[in-house]
């Protein structure tokens, strides 16, 4: 392994103890981070997320904007885009790390994205029949959530996902979000920078996807739109046969599996193989933490509640004030996006989030694109997004 990879391990391991030092915290915790590598040597963590939760539907409303996935994987990459507003903020920081293409930023050449997770991610990468470790993961094609039937283990690549819930798990009490390995295929086309971002940063792509994988067979195919969906490059990238945007591309990052100095505290450390055995029984037992970390780079660290999707630690009478929401909420995010928005346009932005999206064309059509390749796709979630 590269000693980069090395120091980004150790960096995102010390930080997570640093975080639960004052913690009584259970053997059973996901992490994932994002960091920035200069010319191969300077690591910069970005962002760092812990948890393996998910709010359900019923802590889902219009007026609470809270966050919907608590995963580590979610959480690191809000955290960074977080961090490119921070950066945003600040004029001097901007040359730092982008130089200006024509109309957007571009991330300089210098560095390279490196996403680092402690376990494959639900979904897809954790569907193998061939393990024995870590069992069939429990997240359900979109076109059966609604059915409250036992879990089937169906390793289709062409099935898109929800997040993982135990097959007993009430229907109001479910997520209907994407798992995780569809969200990193998905992001391996959009970039990591959202579609707000995208409007005036060209797509961020990851360069390394390193994971704690303890099996010795290759997990390429899952990441790989074109491998799942059985489409060719011009269904994905092109409409009537033009490219909708030079800048978006199908990213195939450098997947890179480490099997030493794994995550002490990961239920697929060595050490707690019989812990998961009792995980593989029912998977809601591998979300014992009620609690998520957030971690970014000069913003600090926050606390979230995994069970609501809000701060931990809040009093009732708190609950539905938008100042107390996580910083990188939906809600949140866009608020720094409207005060980008001004410092560029010299103007208000008078819409809400998702007419702010829509605006995004390009971005707009090839999501549609991707979203044509499969079978189905997340569950409509609209109504979240018609706030300012």
């Amino acid at each position: 392994m590269n000693n980069y990879l090395s120091d980004i391990k150790q960096i995102t391991h010390e930080k997570y103890q640093e975080l639960i030092q004052n913690e009584k915290v259970n053997q059973n915790a996901v992490l994932a981070s994002i960091s920035l590598v200069q010319k191969e040597q300077n690591v910069i963590l970005c962002s760092l997320g812990t948890g393996s939760k998910a709010v359900g539907l019923n802590h889902m409303n219009e007026q609470n904007h809270c966050l919907h996935s608590c995963h580590a994987e979610v959480i690191a990459k809000r955290g960074f885009q977080l961090w490119l507003y921070e950066v945003f903020s600040k004029p001097n920081e901007i040359d730092k790390y982008f130089e200006k293409k024509e109309t957007k930023y571009s991330l300089k050449n210098d560095y390279k994205v490196c996403f680092y997770v402690t376990q494959p991610p639900c979904g897809q990468a954790q569907l193998f029949p061939e393990s024995k470790i870590y069992g069939m993961s429990a997240a359900r094609p979109f076109s059966e959530f609604f059915k409250e039937t036992e879990n089937i283990p169906n390793c289709d690549s062409q099935r898109l996902r929800s997040t993982p819930a135990n097959s007993k798990t009430p229907i109001q009490q479910k997520n209907p979000s994407f798992c995780c390995s569809d969200k990193l295929m998905i992001w391996n086309i959009v970039g990591i920078q959202g579609a707000l971002l995208n409007q005036y940063i060209n797509p961020i792509y990851i360069d390394n996807l390193i994971i704690e994988f303890r099996e010795h067979f290759s997990l390429k195919q899952v990441f790989d739109v074109r491998k799942r969906s059985g489409k060719n490059k011009n269904d994905i990238l092109k409409i009537n046969n033009k490219l909708i945007s030079k800048s978006f591309r199908i990213q195939k990052p450098k997947l890179i599996y480490t099997r030493k100095n794994l995550f002490t505290h990961s239920p697929y450390h060595p050490k707690n193989d019989e812990l998961n055995k009792r995980i593989n029984k029912d998977i809601n037992q591998q979300s014992l933490q009620s609690f998520s970390y957030l971690y970014v780079d000069s913003c600090g660290t926050e606390k979230i509640n995994s069970i609501n999707g809000l701060k931990w630690g809040l009093a009732k009478k708190d609950i539905s004030r938008l100042q107390f929401l996580p910083k990188i909420t939906k809600f949140q995010l866009f608020q720094k996006f409207k005060n980008l928005y001004y410092s560029f346009e010299s103007k208000q932005l008078l819409c809400n989030y998702r007419e702010a999206k829509n605006r995004n064309i390009k971005y707009l059509c090839l999501k549609t694109n991707i979203k044509q390749c499969f079978q189905e796709w997340s569950l409509n979630k609209i109504q979240y997004e018609q706030f300012q």
